[in-house]
């Protein structure tokens, strides 16, 4: 414990806080989060922020609930590691200031199991959010997926349809040459029957010339 001495007045706003208050009839005020030493009337005294037991799970923000009391040196009893005893100038017996101390002691406990308790509920908050970001980055790819293989379905009944087409294609150029073919053998027949035309014209225009007949062709 550190009693008041000759530099207590200077050092007290860095021992107060982030210490629990406890008023010398037991009550429990909370922990002490900002200290704000002011001059009144030529004195000292320092405006104390605290948060509530109540308040303290909540979390430390601007929207949390706190007392504020004004303090002077001589209104603190006693400055321990985890606590604050607040007597306003009263000096109770040493059994009273034990049995604070022991209060004090336990709600630093629950103070700090409640802390835990706290960063636990908001890691597990943000693990829910980093799960719900994650379910929505897979759905996001399902959804993409889905539409990949509905534009797959398109495409491949597009290509179904065009080998559709293609075997048709195929099928009349194979007709086309085959016409093409019998054409050019039509062709072919045409000329020979040409050159036949002309022996047998050869062959008739000597006989009528070896008769002395007028040429008919």
């Amino acid at each position: 414990m550190h009693r008041r001495g000759g530099r207590m007045t200077e050092e007290l706003p860095a021992k107060l806080k982030g210490k629990t208050a406890v008023e010398v009839d037991g009550s429990l005020l909370g922990v002490i989060e900002e200290v704000e030493p002011q001059i009144k009337e030529g004195g000292i005294i320092f405006r104390v922020s605290i948060t509530p037991p109540g308040n303290y799970f909540r979390g430390k923000s601007s929207f949390v609930s706190r007392k504020v009391k004004y303090l002077s040196a001589k209104d603190i009893l006693s400055v321990g590691r985890d606590c604050v005893i607040i007597s306003y100038g009263r000096i109770p017996p040493v059994a009273e200031i034990d049995g604070l101390l022991e209060i004090a002691r336990k709600h630093e406990n629950v103070s700090n199991d409640l802390e835990n308790l706290r960063k636990e509920y908001y890691g597990k908050l943000e693990e829910n959010k980093r799960m719900a970001q994650d379910l929505e980055l897979a759905k996001e790819k399902a959804s993409r997926l889905a539409r990949m293989e509905e534009e797959y379905e398109t495409l491949k009944e597009t290509v179904i349809e065009q080998e559709g087409k293609l075997k048709i294609a195929r099928d009349y150029v194979g007709v086309m040459e085959e016409l093409e073919n019998m054409i050019r053998a039509l062709r072919d027949d045409i000329k020979g029957m040409e050159e036949i035309e002309k022996v047998v014209r050869a062959i008739v225009n000597e006989e009528l010339d070896a008769r002395g007949l007028r040429k008919t062709y």
